[in-house]
């Protein structure tokens, strides 16, 4: 029970702590603001970590999958910020 409660505090951590990000330092505009900010990260990240806990099975087998020796979550990742740095740097305005 203790582990339950420790770990939704800190879904509800992260959850603030990208809200405040989002609207302080990356100064994006966002309904309600910094309360705003904050209240749709901790939904956010609560909602996420659910959910993804209903897939731990699935994502245990991307991250350690012992016939192919491939971490495909990392693959996918990497990739994704491959790209997204390219467009940033290829972007013209």
């Amino acid at each position: 029970m203790a582990w339950q409660i420790l770990g939704i505090l800190i879904m509800v951590a992260v959850g603030a702590l990208c809200g405040i990000y989002y609207v302080k330092v990356l100064k994006k505009p966002m309904i309600g603001h910094l309360a705003g900010g904050i209240i749709i990260g901790v939904i956010g990240s609560v909602l996420g970590g659910f959910f993804l806990g209903m897939l731990e099975p699935v994502f245990k087998w991307l991250i350690s999958n012992p016939p192919l020796n491939v971490n495909f979550i990392a693959t996918f990742a990497g990739a994704l910020l491959l790209v997204w740095v390219f467009s940033r740097i290829s972007h013209q305005e």
